[in-house]
């Protein structure tokens, strides 16, 4: 075990701490320019240690950018990313699929160098696996399989329903979503037996058997959809290690539980090498406060869920301070993605990139595109922060191009291993993170998918395009019936040529270059791609099946309700 006194400094197997917001936005915080909310602890911590103003997430939603975090790979290599328009992340917990055991975790890492660890929060990386009753796999897939001694959270996700409430937007209720989303099918079906009937094609007999064939499919349909998938409350469940201690999650209290498990995580450790990983429920929708939070006249329900998150993010800086680790833990905070557009006023912000203007001898800023979902900036480009006390420097910035990818191989670093047996798509940024002043970017690209296809790529200038989501109009998000922007076909706008965009002088991502102006660029870029794409091998996926009944998680059977 390390010395774990203040002392220390000893860069050598520290303490390593993970804290990751849900679509939280790069204009979220008041450390990256948002003056409306108050985040004073999350603030003093960014002054405390290194800030990055291009630190890029492994994927532009949940489920495949978690898997870049924890692996260091791009998600594709797990079977994590979907060839299926609709099907983006896991979006059940009866769903069969998860993080692959093959896969190497930061936490499996770590187990490696005798760390203990703990995970505690939203997972979203799958909990079953099983295509028949008779063959199941319970909890395979859950963090105590992937390398965490312990885990107290949500194994999907927080969603409206939850809070009881829509997660089918624009419709109120069920049975209008579920009209509008298969009435194609059912109308053509209807359509045809009236006109058999109308010219006698068929007998009375034989139209009451259809109909009440199609009324049986449809209604199987409608229950299977309403229970199995995340339209359920059923689905909002917490897990203690591999057992399921509450369905559904109360989800007020929620986060205060979840904070008080890290807690005494840090307290038993604290003379032990540890690793934490506090995954946030927000500020995903559905929004909720703790019901003794102060919201001490917060300007909306969303500002107010950013800042009791920053009470949260304090409570757990303290902790690790007040038992004197602070020389001695890394300490990481970002988002996994960017902020949810389509949830409109319970969405966060974008924000915008600042640069100093010579001319104006002022600073001008540049809005970020895109959000959630989307590979323009918007969507990956995340507030991070991370603070190792007299071993990073206090109050530093740096403007390279890293990414969540970047952890693993780091923390392989700082704990003296090396990965032989796996493509490794991250880079040790160790040596950026002591001298942020004096370091560049150690990749020369990185490859941003939608599902299973590579949308975008950038290096440390350019960004491309190849294509981009569709819009509604006169917004920068997808339409709210499509819940999130889709990945193929009809969902998206094809660019042949490529956009190409300068970021240094364009984050904004707002005027194409001439690309036969920069043929060059745009060669160099596919080369790479070409590169990248033939050291990728084909997995099967695991977010493409349906929900099997048998895997549904139920306390407390046939009711399925139960309260830790």
């Amino acid at each position: 075990n390390n010395d774990n006194n203040d002392n220390n400094k000893d860069i050598n197997n520290p303490n390593i701490v993970i804290l990751l917001a849900d679509d939280l936005g790069y204009g979220d915080l008041g450390c990256y320019g948002n003056k409306e909310f108050r985040t004073p602890n999350i603030d003093k911590f960014a002054n405390e240690g290194l800030k990055f103003e291009q630190m890029i997430s492994g994927d532009s939603i949940c489920t495949p950018s978690r898997t870049s975090l924890l692996t260091g790979r791009y998600a594709i290599r797990s079977g994590l990313s979907s060839s299926d328009k609709t099907r983006r992340t896991l979006f059940s917990t009866s769903q069969p699929g998860g993080l692959p055991q093959n896969e190497l975790t930061i936490a499996e890492l770590l187990k490696q160098k005798n760390y203990k660890t703990g995970f505690f929060g939203k997972w979203h990386l799958g909990i079953n696996q099983g295509f028949s009753p008779f063959n199941r796999e319970i909890g395979i897939h859950l963090p105590t399989r992937q390398g965490f001694d312990e885990y107290y959270g949500m194994p999907l996700t927080n969603i409206q329903t939850c809070a009881d409430k829509t997660t089918f937007k624009p419709d109120k209720y069920y049975y209008q979503f579920f009209w509008r989303r298969t009435s194609y099918i059912w109308t053509p079906i209807i359509c045809l037996i009236f006109v058999l009937k109308l010219f006698r094609f068929i007998s009375m007999k034989s139209i009451l058997i259809l109909n009440f064939s199609i009324f049986m499919i449809a209604f199987t349909i409608y229950v299977f959809t309403g229970y199995f998938s995340v339209i359920s409350k059923s689905n909002c469940i917490l897990y203690r290690n591999e057992t399921l201690i509450e369905q559904p999650v109360d989800l007020d209290t929620i986060e205060i539980r979840m904070l008080n498990e890290a807690k005494q995580f840090l307290y038993k450790n604290q003379n032990h090498s540890f690793f934490l990983f506090f995954s946030f429920i927000r500020v995903h929708t559905a929004l909720f406060n703790s019901p003794n939070w102060n919201r001490n006249n917060a300007t909306s329900d969303f500002a107010a869920n950013v800042e009791e998150m920053d009470w949260a993010f304090g409570e757990l800086i303290n902790t690790i301070d007040q038992l004197s680790l602070k020389n001695n833990t890394i300490i990481f905070f970002s988002s996994d993605n960017g902020p949810f557009l389509e949830e409109l006023n319970e969405a966060g912000s974008t924000g915008f990139v600042q640069k100093f203007n010579r001319s104006t001898n002022s600073f001008d800023q540049f809005p970020l595109k895109g959000g959630k979902g989307q590979n323009w900036e918007g969507g990956i480009r995340v507030p991070a922060l991370v603070r190792w006390s007299n071993i990073i420097p206090a109050n530093s910035t740096t403007n390279a191009l890293v990414s969540h990818l970047d952890l693993f191989a780091t923390i392989a670093t700082l704990t003296n291993q090396t990965i032989n047996d796996r493509i490794i798509d991250g880079f040790n940024i160790l040596p950026l993170l002591l001298q942020p002043q004096k370091q560049t970017t150690p990749r020369d690209y990185l490859f941003h998918y939608c599902g299973e296809t590579v949308s975008a790529m950038r290096n440390s200038k350019y960004k491309i395009h190849y294509f981009t989501p569709k819009w509604d109009p006169g917004v920068n998000h997808c339409g709210l019936s499509d819940t999130i922007c889709h990945c193929y076909i009809d969902d998206v706008n094809f660019h042949n040529p490529p956009l190409l965009f300068d970021l240094e002088n364009d984050p904004s991502e707002q005027y194409p270059l001439n690309t036969i102006e920069y043929k060059h660029i745009i060669d160099e870029f596919q080369i790479a791609l070409k590169n990248h794409s033939d050291k990728v091998v084909h997995v099967e996926s695991q977010l493409d099946s349906w929900p099997q009944p048998w895997l549904h998680p139920c306390c407390n059977p046939p009711f399925c309700n139960c309260k830790e």
